[in-house]
């Protein structure tokens, strides 16, 4: 596992401290010792990382994340890119990027992330991801 930045701007202030607001939001729902990992996290699943249009918004691609004690599986549903996605005019591939990242909530310690980045052509073909 790199050191790498997990977040698409990882120096945009703005950005960072929206994401930390989010996750206090979620962290100030209940006792720590009483929260548990859930799907959807509220606050932090429906966060954007742009001011534009958020994620759902633009991206109306059914996706699945399912968490089990060995790890985390995100699934797309299959679509069609051009009547799913909205994107500006001339738009040949759309990039996109899906992390995930975990802690302890007790100790806060870094359990590990990962990410992926998944080209698709902006096509009016079925797009098959899994």
């Amino acid at each position: 596992m790199g050191s790498r930045p997990t977040m698409a701007n990882p120096t945009d202030r703005s950005v960072q401290s929206r994401f930390l607001g989010a996750i206090a939001k979620w962290l100030g729902t209940k006792e720590i010792n009483l929260l548990s990992s859930c799907d959807p996290l509220p606050f932090v699943s429906s966060y954007s990382f742009t001011t534009e249009d958020s994620f759902r918004e633009r991206c109306k691609v059914p996706f699945t994340i399912n968490t089990s004690e060995i790890g985390v599986k995100v699934s797309l549903a299959v679509f069609v890119p051009l009547k799913n996605i909205i994107a500006p005019a001339g738009t040949l591939v759309v990039k996109l990027m899906i992390v995930v990242a975990g802690c302890r909530l007790i100790t806060g310690s870094f359990e590990g992330a990962v990410s992926q980045t998944i080209e698709i052509p902006y096509n009016d073909a079925l797009t098959p991801y899994k």
